[in-house]
């Protein structure tokens, strides 16, 4: 069995929210499956709180997805 700690968790999901942010920006402003993950992603651990604190962007991009009203339905009737 493999035990991961918590410091590597949070390590390793801080390097992926990096890959995520760095692939973003090569995206550009159009809608992508990457938004709409973003958007579902902010309400898994650690929390939607530890997102706004530590990625400011990642919000921010998961808020622009959540307010198109398609994908703010889908996220109000999953994690509210």
């Amino acid at each position: 069995m493999y035990l991961v700690s918590h410091a590597d968790q949070r390590r390793e999901h801080q390097a992926a929210i990096e890959r995520l942010r760095a692939e973003h920006k090569r995206l550009g402003e159009r809608m992508s499956a990457l938004d709409l993950y973003l958007a579902v992603m902010t309400h898994w651990r650690p929390g939607s709180a530890w997102f706004a604190a530590n990625t400011p962007k990642i919000m921010a991009i998961a808020a622009r997805a959540t307010a198109l009203p398609p994908v703010g339905r889908v996220v109000e009737r999953n994690f509210s």
